[in-house]
């Protein structure tokens, strides 16, 4: 559960967030809320909710104590990757032999 205060300024101060870019060449940006802060002696987990999903990050501790990110606090999920995976939640109509029948 998300705690601002006032859901129009944050929603402008999110907004403003997603579309600052500050030269990174990564064009993958979900602003949200900071949900949770989990540091361990190595790593830190830190969840963003960009809307009604949530995203998860797994980075080194040091990183994680220097941004200081805070439950409720406004953040942005920048994500860069090369290979993205693309499913869908049904099987392609198959013939007896297996394969499929629009090849």
């Amino acid at each position: 559960m998300i705690h601002r205060p006032e859901p129009a300024s944050c929603a402008r101060e999110l907004h403003r967030a997603e579309r600052t870019n500050n030269g990174s060449s990564a064009r993958h940006r979900l602003a949200g809320i900071v949900t949770d802060v989990i540091l361990g002696d190595v790593s830190a987990r830190v969840g963003i909710q960009p809307g009604p999903f949530r995203v998860v990050s797994v980075l080194s501790r040091h990183p994680a104590e220097e941004l200081a990110p805070e439950p409720d606090a406004p953040a942005v999920a920048v994500i860069k990757s090369t290979p993205w995976v693309v499913e869908r939640p049904w099987k392609s109509p198959t013939d007896s032999s297996g394969r499929n029948q629009r090849e």
